[in-house]
């Protein structure tokens, strides 16, 4: 988990103690989360079936209008998203970024399948940055538990040992979002409607 590749060898007192209490709550509510998705198991077995069928679909029998126009849909959507991160990276634009590449992702990676492989890169562009935001978000939600807990715990958030575990989020964090800017940037930096004619051609 992202707490864990956080920690340090070199890790002692004050640090380390409040590193294994983090650790353990958060372990404890990870089996709790993990008790409650049982349930939903067969609905996303069921999503992962109604996937493979779709591209499964040979390319003629797709509308290739409505393909491309849905896809542009969603691209607009994702480089207004990455605009606004541009301006402000807040966490909920961060997430929302996130959410948009992962909708492109899964609909070109449709598409790439059936189009003969083609829209590679725009599938993996697609696909990098919303994993390296999902981390970005695993972290926001790190750091605003490690507030929660050394408040819990009676600790300053000014004190040594929750200042060095936000300070080691905070710079992961300024990592990750430099390189979903960088990328971000390749993959926006086209218009929708050429997006649209790149799929209309393709496909």
């Amino acid at each position: 988990n992202r707490f864990s590749g956080l920690k340090r060898a070199k890790d002692s007192g004050g640090e380390k103690t409040f590193g294994l209490r983090v650790s353990r709550i958060l372990q404890t509510e990870r089996r709790e989360s993990r008790q409650r998705l049982d349930g939903s198991a067969m609905a996303v077995t069921a999503l992962q079936d109604a996937r493979r069928r779709l591209a499964s679909i040979p390319a003629p029998q797709l509308e290739r209008a409505a393909v491309s126009v849905g896809i542009g849909r969603v691209y607009k959507s994702g480089r207004r998203a990455f605009a606004l991160v541009q301006q402000k990276a807040t966490d909920a634009r961060l997430h929302e970024c996130r959410k948009q590449a992962k909708y492109l992702f899964n609909q070109i990676d449709i598409v790439s399948r059936v189009s003969g492989g083609h829209f590679t890169r725009l599938r993996k562009q697609s696909y990098r940055l919303a994993e390296w935001l999902g981390q970005d978000h695993d972290l926001a939600v790190l750091q605003q538990k490690i507030e929660q807990i050394s408040s819990a715990e009676g600790l300053a958030a000014d004190s040594r040992e929750v200042r060095m575990w936000a300070d080691r989020v905070r710079r992961q964090r300024a990592v990750l979002q430099r390189k979903a800017r960088k990328l971000g940037n390749r993959l926006y930096s086209q218009r929708p409607k050429q997006v649209r004619a790149r799929i209309d051609d393709r496909l």
